[in-house]
């Protein structure tokens, strides 16, 4: 389940997961509309077995995951009071 907080989210301090439709769900519920969102680095693996590669191919898998935003490893949205 992607909201669900694994042992390592709980050990780095995370406290919640979030789908882009459950972001801009609590946006809108405190009130907010979103004027912009973005998906920053497609994550294949983590990020011990990503350990060692080569630039190169981080800088591939970062563009596309512009293509993809909904499945990378961070969101951001921007919002602005509804």
């Amino acid at each position: 389940e992607p909201l669900e907080l694994s042992e390592g989210d709980r050990a780095q301090g995370h406290a919640r997961n979030y789908t882009i439709d459950s972001l801009r769900a609590e946006m809108s519920a405190g009130g907010y509309h979103v004027v912009h969102w973005q998906g920053i680095f497609l994550k294949v693996l983590s990020n011990r077995q990503m350990l060692g590669w080569d630039w190169n191919l981080i800088r591939a898998i970062d563009r596309v995951g512009r293509r993809l935003p909904e499945h990378c490893a961070e969101l951001y949205l921007v919002g602005r009071p509804s």
